[in-house]
């Protein structure tokens, strides 16, 4: 059975614009639970490449390592922490787009993720511009 998506012109024009302009870009997608903000982001990527990855709370070893799945592209890397896989996203990968989902599970796995500027700071590669979206499902 195929859903039919409705009434997101605006939502996908925006998320749209945020991918095409030349800078790096975050968005964050919050909002009460089954109002389909996971439906608009996999309306929005199914034709990009992108990192796409679930966050479920267990080790950060664990954690990094999906990323490692998600960052694949022929070659499989390896890392031990978040930051390492945050820090390969944003210099090494092709993928423009990275998607966590369930990002409140992430600060779980490790407290100093919302700062990111450890990360975002060290991006001096030059390369198309990155989009990430972070969807916390637990805001309102």
């Amino acid at each position: 059975m195929i859903l039919k998506f409705y009434d997101r012109k605006a939502e996908l024009a925006a998320m749209e614009k945020a991918y095409s302009t030349e800078n790096s870009e975050m968005i964050i997608i919050s909002g009460r639970r089954r109002i389909g903000k996971s439906r608009l982001i996999d309306e929005f990527l199914k034709d990009k490449d992108c990192a796409k990855i679930l966050v479920v709370p267990k080790e950060e070893k664990l954690v990094a390592s999906d990323f490692a799945t998600a960052l694949s592209n022929g070659y499989t890397p390896s890392f031990n922490t978040v930051e390492s896989a945050l820090e390969y996203f944003f210099n090494v990968s092709k993928k423009k787009i990275l998607y966590i989902d369930e990002f409140p599970n992430l600060i779980e796995v490790n407290t100093a993720i919302p700062t990111f500027s450890n990360v975002f700071g060290k991006n001096t590669k030059t390369q198309p511009p990155k989009c990430s979206f972070f969807l916390d499902p637990m805001l309102v």
